[in-house]
């Protein structure tokens, strides 16, 4: 029998016992033949172990298998979609324990990207799809919320009484302040039962400020990238006087690349962090794709008219 189908198999046997610990002795004597197993299926073993330790809160053993598990899997050329998936799993269930939320994020992704939702329980489903929304929401450096929104995850919300985490992370993702503000007050008992948002409430509405910011750049065509401090107030509902720092913590964040006029209170835009779009931001860049090829087609037209003994 191929090995890798073997220990799939063993995984399945081992989900007969009630008692954890009895699961983990019989995959421990499976893993012991690592010789017979061969490298995949000693790893697909290794993070099964490892799931099933994590599901008890241990954690004594878990940093370095995954840190030579990730080593092992790069070593791998083409190993097999489950052994990717198992590995994630072991190391999302670590970082949602220990933290930090962006590393929860990225292994989560990683985890779905190999991962058929089909073969997922529905229950297991929407606590993924809360536990990947919080992470989104309070995890550092996360702003690229198209990443998450363009997998049919958290869809698994919809109709529960998490479906307002689904919608938050649809306005963050638009930089929509005023729908952020209306969805937190309809919410303000959920938003505080969660730990994770309500110790981050500062951060969290930081965060969507810096993606209002983002999306007000991304919708200016690209001749008109000098922007006023007071058009920047207008949509972050800052005042004047803070504009300043948020474009200083935006540079500094890498989300934008510009110049700043204190004096004039302009800033000069030269770059914006790419992101995954969802349709709506795809249909404002197929406009302004229209209108960049009009304006091309009449300045080549003028050109045309203009010096007629160049294209004879």
């Amino acid at each position: 029998m191929q090995q890798l189908s073997f220990a799939i198999i063993c995984n399945t046997i081992s989900k007969q016992h009630t008692e954890v610990e009895k699961a983990i002795a019989f995959m421990d004597s499976v893993a012991e033949k690592k010789e017979r197993l061969g490298a995949e299926a000693s790893l697909y073993c290794q993070n099964v172990i490892l799931c099933l330790k994590l599901s008890q809160g241990n954690c004594d053993e878990a940093k370095p298998l995954i840190a030579s598990g990730k080593k092992a899997l790069e070593g791998m050329q083409g190993a097999d979609p489950i052994i990717h998936s198992k590995y994630y799993q072991a190391a999302s269930q670590y970082y949602k324990i220990n933290g930090p939320a962006s590393s929860y994020y990225e292994n989560a992704l990683m985890f779905l990207a190999y991962t058929p939702l089909d073969t997922m329980e529905m229950a297991d489903k929407q606590v993924l799809a809360t536990d990947l929304a919080l992470a989104a929401l309070t995890g550092e450096n996360v702003f690229n919320f198209g990443e998450v929104l363009t997998t049919p995850i958290l869809t698994a919300l919809e109709g529960t009484p998490e479906a307002w985490l689904y919608e938050l992370c649809s306005c963050f993702n638009h930089g929509d302040i005023d729908k952020f503000n209306e969805i937190v007050n309809a919410n303000q008992q959920a938003f505080a039962s969660q730990p994770a948002l309500a110790n981050n409430s500062d951060y969290v509405k930081s965060k969507v400020t810096l993606l209002c910011l983002i999306n007000l750049f991304f919708q200016r065509p690209a001749h008109d990238r000098n922007v006023p401090f007071a058009t920047i107030s207008e949509a972050t509902r800052l005042p004047v006087e803070e504009v300043e720092w948020l474009l200083m913590r935006a540079m500094s964040l890498k989300l934008i690349k510009g110049t700043i006029d204190q004096v004039d209170q302009v800033v000069s835009i030269s770059w914006v962090m790419p992101r995954v779009l969802d349709l709506s931001q795809v249909g404002q860049m197929k406009e302004r794709m229209t209108s960049w090829t009009a304006k091309v087609s009449e300045t080549l037209m003028y050109v045309e008219d203009q010096t007629p003994e160049l294209f004879q």
